[in-house]
């Protein structure tokens, strides 16, 4: 389990040692869920949450389902959930996760703990990172256009890996949800740009051409 600890972000730059002594200073459960299953638990309040095995969406309702994110395996999760029912986990598959009890490393009886600092830095920085994913959710439905969301989306993809070969981690439904459109309506628009030459779709894959 250690080792599992080791590879995450929220333990970046912390050596093994260390980790061991943080987590003495926190509490954390392990919870494995069959696929489909809703986490109402995990998705109230303030959480910190590692993804051992399995795939999660992160899931807003608004006018209909919208996949805000999805976790794989090995991703990490801070975000403050509060008491909105709005924004919640569900699993895609068979998974487990680990939820850590941060607050507990702010209570009297540990305010000793001498290995919090840099893990409180990875946590701000892991909570800034799903924001700004937010904000680019936010840029995406903010276009009437579902072409400008596919665009901004494959960009984005580019982006993150410097190639022009976009492997999305989504399959055609789970992407329709991710743009907030419908699957039709993003099928359609996929013929359209593949025969204006703008994409190449190949199982799943996608090729995206240069402006």
């Amino acid at each position: 389990m250690i080792e599992f600890f080791k590879n995450s972000s929220l333990f970046t730059g912390i050596d093994e040692n260390e980790i061991k002594k943080i987590l003495n200073c926190i509490e954390y459960r392990i919870f494995t869920f069959d696929k489909n299953i809703y986490l109402y638990d995990l998705s109230q309040g303030f959480k910190a949450l590692l993804l051992k095995d399995g795939v999660v969406d992160i899931i807003s309702l608004e006018k209909r389902e919208i996949i805000d994110d999805r976790l794989m395996a090995g991703d990490s999760l801070v975000y403050d959930f509060g008491k909105s029912d709005k924004r919640f986990l569900r699993t895609k598959r068979k998974s487990t996760l680990i939820s850590m009890d941060i607050g507990t490393i702010f209570d009297e009886n540990k305010r000793n703990c001498q290995h919090k600092t840099i893990f409180m830095q990875n946590l701000i920085k892991d909570l800034n990172k799903f924001m700004s994913h937010l904000s680019f959710k936010l840029n995406i439905y903010s276009k009437t256009h579902l072409r400008e969301r596919i665009l901004l989306f494959l960009n984005s993809e580019r982006e993150k890996t410097g190639s022009n070969l976009i492997k999305p981690i989504f399959n055609q439904e789970d992407l329709a949800k991710y743009l907030s459109c419908n699957r039709s309506a993003l099928s359609r628009e996929f013929y359209l740009m593949e025969k204006e030459g703008i994409i190449k779709i190949k199982n799943r894959e996608i090729w995206l051409n240069e402006s």
